[in-house]
């Protein structure tokens, strides 16, 4: 299922792209904050959120009531993908990391070096799981080998990068 917010880019790119129709591709037209808590538990294997308003993700979609949901709907072995746009600080993603830590197992993030460095406004995309993060040596070799290059923090890494972070409170 995909939820957009703006229901004509939902028929543009059902239209433009070929998008199948239900059941292989469920194209609904709502709020993902909305729609979320009205799903069933443990009925989903990946929930991809990359949804701004502006440079940033709504402040609804990054709290730890969201990543709970998120976890419930979910099935084993579930992974969700958060793509967080930030600026040079990185005091967003921080505290998303942070968010997303106290609600999952495993936290990873993937972005190029000069986004973990502070260098500049870009983005980070967080990997969330309660089983382990399928990180191996060649998801880390294709990730440096990309037209953008991208490294992985994982571990003791996301650790060291939220120190002194907040979870998002809703």
């Amino acid at each position: 299922m995909v939820v957009e917010l703006d229901a004509k880019l939902a028929e543009l790119v059902r239209t433009q792209f070929q998008v199948p129709r239900a059941p292989l591709v469920r194209l609904r037209v709502g709020d993902a904050a909305q729609v979320l808590p009205g799903l069933s538990d443990a009925s989903r294997d990946i929930i991809i959120r990359d949804v701004f308003a502006g440079s940033t993700t709504p402040v609804e979609l990054t709290t730890l009531e969201y990543a709970r949901q998120v976890q419930r709907v979910l099935d084993v072995g579930g992974t969700y993908l958060a793509n967080c746009g930030d600026t040079a600080d990185l005091a967003g993603a921080r505290a998303e990391a942070a968010t997303l830590s106290e609600v999952f197992a495993h936290v990873a993030m993937v972005a190029d070096a000069p986004m973990f460095k502070g260098r500049r406004y870009g983005n980070i995309v967080f990997l969330a799981s309660d089983e382990p993060l399928p990180l191996d040596a060649g998801f880390e070799r294709n990730l440096r080998m990309a037209p953008l290059p991208a490294q992985v923090i994982s571990g003791a890494g996301v650790r060291r990068f939220i120190a002194g972070a907040s979870p998002i409170s809703g």
